[in-house]
């Protein structure tokens, strides 16, 4: 009886071209770190494992200035484990750089993702959903200064910590949090970011000791918003207990607005069987819960999609929206989505797919622009934004104002031809 040798890929070394990672070629070795330059693109299948045969000594699987996707599925993950290396190394990219991490299971890292490293803004960023994270040796996310929003959403952390500075905002929302890393004090600290950059929402933080949230002393303005949580408890002298800020220690920039709080797991972060939802006793005074700022306003949006849409958020400073889309491979997707003039006052709306943007049909009524594209199924970060130029078509009033003056420069043309007749 003869017995099939498994297939062994060894990779390392810079991506001159696109390359995709196949499930038919699974597992990868990486025997030196992978390199993605900024014109290059890593796309990584369902069923794929990435492990490495590196000396784990101040190593990275992978170094980043391109875009690497490596999207699973709930029945087909994407397995990373990096044996005491770091993943991917981010400290010299640009804004364009990017990492798309979903349904992925990652393990044995020393960090995630980190962009420490050149004194200057504009690094790249990342998305990390539906993932589950453990057995990590160090601060797993070390986010700084990030160009563009990052999302960290539906993951499971065992044992972690995450340090942030950044100039773009960063999502931290529906985690399930077990445990923190021993060694560090603290389970998410914002070390140097603006007061209104950092949300951590929706939560569960369970079998925690120590600092949980944390204000380092970067920013005089760094803060963070981190209200809608779940601690496991309702005793509010304890969670005060795990908030580092300046309730606690005066060389600190803010407080932290943590109120209120869950009193059970929000339905859409992932579950533990550790959790048992507390009963509050009568003397303790939570606040009730509010319409978070990133539901979806029905009088200001509306979504009309065949795929699954996730990750609705958006900016009213920036004037941005942010929402995840994912489909079955092989299909074409769309997007109607209906936005408030009082949301967005101009047309000049660009619509960016995985960063890349892309053009779009557009209608309006009096009230809302209306916006529709397509694109090939699988998951996909879409943004929308208000700029100075227009991808779709002009709306009426700017044909109407084109038409008037194309009028009038005729009739100035026929007068002129006119009295040079009369003159003859």
């Amino acid at each position: 009886m003869f017995c099939k040798a498994q297939v062994v890929t060894q990779v390392g070394g810079i991506l001159w071209e696109n390359t995709t990672w196949t499930a038919a070629n699974s597992p990868y070795v990486i025997t030196g770190t992978v390199q993605v330059p900024s014109n290059v693109t890593l796309t990584i299948e369902a069923g794929v494992t990435v492990t490495t045969s590196m000396n784990p000594s101040n190593e990275y699987l992978f170094l980043l200035n391109g875009k690497i996707f490596a999207n699973g599925k709930s029945n087909s993950t994407i397995t990373f484990d990096a044996k005491g290396s770091g993943l991917i190394s981010a400290g010299m990219s640009t804004a364009d750089a990017f990492t798309s991490l979903d349904h992925c299971i990652i393990k044995g890292a020393t960090h995630i993702w980190d962009s420490r490293g050149k004194s200057a803004s504009g690094y790249g960023h990342f998305n990390l959903t539906n993932s589950k994270i453990q057995g990590i040796e160090n601060s797993i996310l070390n986010i700084y200064l990030p160009a563009r929003n990052i999302f960290i959403e539906y993951n499971t952390f065992e044992d972690t910590s995450i340090a942030i500075g950044n100039d773009a905002n960063v999502y931290i929302r529906h985690n399930l949090f077990n445990g923190k890393m021993s060694g560090l004090h603290y389970l998410i600290q914002n070390y140097d970011s603006g007061q209104d950059r950092l949300f951590v929402q929706y939560n569960s933080f369970i079998n925690m000791e120590g600092r949980v949230l944390s204000l380092g002393g970067g920013l005089p303005t760094s803060g963070m918003d981190a209200r809608y949580n779940y601690w496991g408890t309702t005793d509010l002298d304890l969670i005060k207990s795990m908030i580092h800020d300046s309730n606690t220690d005066i060389t600190c920039p803010a407080p932290i607005n943590y109120l209120p709080i869950l009193q059970e797991p929000d339905p859409k972060t992932p579950t533990h069987p550790d959790i048992t939802p507390p009963t509050p006793t009568p003397t303790e005074s939570l606040e009730p819960t509010a319409t978070p700022s990133h539901t979806i306003n029905l009088d200001d949006f509306r979504i009309e999609s065949n795929s699954s849409v996730s990750a609705f958020s958006f900016d009213s400073t920036l004037r941005e929206i942010h929402f995840t889309v994912n489909g079955e491979s092989g299909t074409t997707g769309y997007i109607n989505i209906t936005i408030a003039k009082s949301f967005m006052p101009t047309s000049n709306i660009n619509v960016y797919l995985d960063e890349n943007q892309i053009s779009y049909d557009s209608a309006s009524n009096e009230n809302s622009w209306i916006v529709t594209f397509t694109y090939n199924h699988s998951m996909h970060h879409v943004t929308i934004t208000e700029s100075a130029t227009t991808q779709g078509a002009p709306e009426s009033s700017d044909w109407i104002m084109q038409a008037v003056m194309i009028a009038v420069a005729l009739s100035l043309i026929i007068v002129a031809c006119a009295l040079i007749w009369l003159e003859k």
